[in-house]
């Protein structure tokens, strides 16, 4: 049981910084890579302006049915109205059919909660100072 709590303390420990920078690198990435099918999507929002906070890929080959599947996800929350209205846009695409937009009403507080636990987790680990005990 020792193991267990040694591996959950150390995928923490790694996995927090490194879900940090990722948590920071996503929405650079959608700047210098912009994805046509959400921009043209995203024009319907006026006075908003995306940052993108999620995505996902899927690749999927069935070799018995001879079919390929790709699904293209990407999710963004728009600023200014996040400050009043914390949801997140997500545009999916499935093997360039039309585009779904989809809306999670509280997407925004979500990743929030996940970057506060992924700060919290990298101070504790390497960061905060080691009180040192005097026998």
């Amino acid at each position: 049981m020792d193991w267990g709590f040694r591996w959950i303390g150390g995928f923490c420990k790694f996995g927090a910084p490194l879900l940090v920078i990722v948590y920071l690198a996503v929405p650079i990435y959608g700047t210098l890579r912009p994805w046509d099918v959400a921009d043209a999507k995203l024009t319907h929002y006026i006075g908003e302006h995306p940052i993108m906070v999620g995505f996902l890929v899927r690749h999927h080959e069935d070799y018995v049915a001879h079919r390929i599947t790709d699904m293209h996800s990407r999710s963004y929350i728009l600023f200014p109205s996040v400050l009043r209205e914390p949801k997140t846009v997500t545009v999916s695409q499935t093997n360039g059919q039309e585009p779904i937009v989809s809306v999670s009403s509280y997407g925004f507080l979500v990743h929030a909660a996940w970057f506060a636990v992924a700060i919290t987790l990298t101070y504790w680990f390497w960061f905060r100072r080691q009180s040192r005990r005097h026998a």
